[in-house]
């Protein structure tokens, strides 16, 4: 007896899912909504904020440092700016006041290096994936 309710249940429920899919039976198509076309993140930016943030992270000696540049989830360029800024941050005295501005401002530079726009006819620098 329990067989033939859940038969019957899952008869129903895909009778169901069939009729809406066809647009509920009412005999108008209905269409999808048009996919409006949106700019993605700056990837400037992108790479800025993680470098400002793996930066700090490794200089406050947080918990969650980083393994490597996949972990990270940057790409092999992104990283060895984030290896420099740490270093150029502990020979200016570590993690002090100035060091965030530092940090943004040669971020800013690096990345804009790394992700502005690439003369025509070159190889995407850094993007992320595989280096």
């Amino acid at each position: 007896m329990r067989t033939m309710l859940a038969a019957v249940l899952a008869l129903a429920l895909l009778a169901g899912c069939a009729t809406t899919s066809e647009g509920g039976g009412s005999g108008a198509a209905s269409s999808p909504p048009a996919a409006s076309p949106t700019a993605g993140p700056d990837p400037v930016q992108v790479c800025v904020r993680q470098v400002a943030y793996w930066v700090g992270e490794t200089l406050r000696a947080a918990l969650d440092q980083g393994f490597d540049y996949q972990h990270m989830g940057l790409s092999g360029a992104t990283y060895e700016v984030v290896r420099s800024l740490v270093a150029e941050s502990r020979e200016r005295g570590g993690l002090d006041a100035a060091t965030p501005v530092l940090v943004a401002t040669r971020a800013e530079e690096e990345c804009r290096a790394l992700h502005g726009p690439a003369p025509s006819g070159s190889a995407d620098r850094g993007a992320g994936g595989w280096p």
